[in-house]
């Protein structure tokens, strides 16, 4: 227990609060198996990020250092049935009070109402999903306990936010944009398909394939929550998946925000002799090439958080203001030291260390015009923004905005958080709320395809104004 892979307070107090939490135990690896309100002598409120991180981080495997065996497979519960009825309470397990944590927990951050849970699809595959915010109201008539007994009705509510995460992450690096966010309309985000506290299914190994398997599973999580239409943001491979989805089910996505999305320029054809890499570089990518992109993480055993720490140590930087600990870093590594599914899957995606097969910029242009995107960009990524004006191009009759946060790297939510938190409040406040015109879903062939347009210099004048990088950096 002294071992410094427990160094996180929030991992440190749960092993020392109970000792049934020495063993496997259902109560670590997954939710509670009945929902209850969190008791009052509860060390995780629910108002404070601990509790956040706890939810999201229950049922990861325990640290590799306590030697104890794989967990088995989550065993299913009532409170995360195939139904997409909202939990009403928040989901915890009962522990007793721990010994007092030094350095006291952090301030509060989240103070909105939110929950967790599995939200099953019909391929028998589960999604990992959080909801905060105002709660839809449901649907049906009303029961001697003065509430109603059908389906959330989104109608009535604000569009919803839907957070997408991008590679080798999970939810929880959203945790310093949920309580902004959240504020006036419902938020969700989920694990992708693959990844973090979601089902890791084998995935076809031709890319389009595979790209088709990860947007038919978000189309599936909207279609059990019954979301009629929502606000789609996207991170890097995220933001490269979001667009794919619009392209199928425009008739569902009020906004498509990409931020410093992967995957939109076509890999260069030629390179110049300064470009080209050495022999020996040639060798070891091609040695490399056949392994998956974290394998050596895994490979690492209990070094495996060390190994995300000496690569990453700009996460903890990220996130410095709200945890004092190894909290984030630790999150990192548990949502990558699983079954690498979603990871081989970018890897049938992707070539060459970061470009992509299938380049979203040559079919940009079916997304309909009526849907509007903003395109936020980091102004150190290593993502090229460019990208952006040429998407403005591509849609001469459609809104295009974008938007550079300065000082901002690929993780502009982590790096800038009250600037793009700013900018996407105000994104989501311009959004009309009137009802969009049903459209069934046709699937996109390159036969049925309409021809991409010719680029046009001067794209017409933004509906909606929005904030400049100016504007952001005066703030």
């Amino acid at each position: 227990l002294s071992s410094p892979l427990l160094s996180s307070s929030l991992l440190s107090s749960l092993l020392l609060s109970s000792p049934i939490s020495l063993l496997p135990s259902p109560l670590l690896l997954s939710p509670p198996l009945s929902p209850s309100p969190l008791p009052s002598s509860s060390p995780f409120p629910s108002s404070s990020l601990l509790s956040i991180l706890y939810f999201i981080l229950c049922s990861t495997p325990l640290p590799t250092a306590l030697l104890l065996p794989p967990p088995s497979p989550l065993p299913s519960s009532p409170h995360s049935s195939t139904s997409s009825h909202y939990t009403r309470t928040l989901l915890s397990p009962s522990l007793p009070s721990p010994p007092l944590l030094s350095p006291p927990l952090p301030p509060p951050v989240l103070t909105t109402r939110f929950q967790t849970r599995y939200v099953h699809l019909p391929s028998s595959h589960r999604i990992w999903t959080l909801f905060a915010g105002p709660e839809p109201e449901a649907a049906g008539e009303t029961g001697e306990t003065g509430e109603r007994d059908g389906e959330p009705d989104w109608e009535r509510t604000p569009t919803p936010l839907v957070l997408v995460h991008g590679f080798a992450g999970g939810l929880g690096l959203w945790v310093q944009n949920l309580q902004p966010l959240s504020c006036r309309r419902p938020l969700l985000a989920f694990d992708l398909l693959g990844f973090g506290r979601s089902s890791r299914p084998p995935f076809p190994t031709e890319p389009g394939a595979a790209e088709e398997q990860f947007v038919r599973s978000i189309e599936e999580w909207r279609e059990r929550l019954g979301l009629p239409s929502m606000i789609l943001l996207g991170h890097s491979l995220g933001g490269y998946l979001a667009a794919g989805y619009c392209i199928q089910y425009p008739h569902r996505v009020r906004h498509l925000i990409l931020v410093d999305p992967w995957g939109f320029p076509e890999r260069p054809l030629e390179q110049t002799e300064i470009g080209k890499p050495p022999l020996w570089v040639k060798a070891v990518a091609a040695v490399l090439g056949r392994f998956n992109f974290l394998a050596v993480l895994r490979a690492a055993g209990p070094w495996g958080p060390s190994l995300v720490q000496r690569f990453r140590p700009d996460l903890k930087r990220k996130y410095a203001e709200i945890f004092q600990d190894d909290s984030i870093v630790e999150y990192v590594y548990h949502c990558n030291a699983q079954t690498p599914s979603g990871e081989t899957a970018f890897k049938v995606l992707s070539e060459a260390f970061g470009w992509a097969k299938r380049p979203m910029l040559g079919r940009i242009h079916l997304i309909p015009k009526e849907v509007p995107i903003t395109m936020i960009y980091g102004s150190r990524s290593w993502i090229d923004s460019s990208s952006g004006e040429q998407v403005k191009n591509l849609r001469p009759d459609s809104y295009v905005k974008t938007v550079s946060i300065e000082g901002a790297s690929h993780h502009v939510y982590a790096d800038r958080p009250q600037e793009f938190n700013e900018l996407v409040s105000e994104i989501c406040d311009s959004i009309s709320e009137s009802p969009l015109p049903s459209k069934p879903h046709v699937p996109l062939t390159p036969e049925t395809a309409p021809p991409s347009p010719s680029p046009s210099p001067s794209p017409p004048p933004p509906p909606l104004p929005l904030p400049t990088t100016v504007e952001l950096e005066a703030k």
